[in-house]
């Protein structure tokens, strides 16, 4: 599987305080690419209202894995001198102001060396029951891509200045 073109287009802010719908959409396009979506919009609202797009990507699933680059996870791993511990990036991120909830703190540990990172990721026992539900559950998703987030803040940023990187864009991974 490999996803492409993933394009943050609008920030979508869960808080206690208002309830929102979330969808995943998924269709295949003439390519034969499946093209991703994630979209809300307030529970309130009513019926045909607008959906706000939150992210846009493509999934190809290849049949050959031919064409698929292999990881060598066990080198990556030994090029990781520095680990961070699941309790101390959560404060980092609420550091700089992004607080994840139960069902969005999946990274157990990340690992990280000058040009690789590495995450031990574990389904939250708060999203284990729905997991099964889909291919990749988006809170996993969401959890994969907190490792770039741990990776920009390697001391390219201030922690303490309170800044908040988001990626707007990736290419493939």
């Amino acid at each position: 599987v490999e996803l492409r073109n993933l394009d943050f287009r609008e920030r979508l802010f869960l808080d206690r305080n208002e309830s929102k719908l979330v969808q995943t959409a998924i269709s295949r396009n003439s390519e034969g690419l499946f093209c991703i979506r994630i979209q809300s919009r307030r529970k309130d609202d009513v019926i045909g209202r607008k959906w706000s797009e939150h992210i846009r990507g493509e999934v190809e699933v290849r049949k050959d894995r031919h064409g698929a680059r292999a990881f060598d996870v066990e080198d990556i791993r030994k090029r990781c001198d520095r680990v961070i511990l699941a309790d101390s990036h959560y404060e980092d991120m609420q550091n700089i102001q992004i607080e994840y909830g139960a069902a969005f703190r999946g990274i157990e540990r990340i690992g990280r060396g000058s040009t690789k990172s590495i995450a031990r990721i574990q389904v939250p026992r708060t999203v284990a029951d729905d997991a099964d539900s889909y291919q990749v559950h988006p809170a996993i998703l969401d959890t994969g891509l907190q490792l770039l987030v741990n990776m920009a803040q390697s001391g390219s940023i201030d922690i303490n200045q309170c800044a908040t990187w988001m990626p707007y864009r990736i290419g493939s991974t």
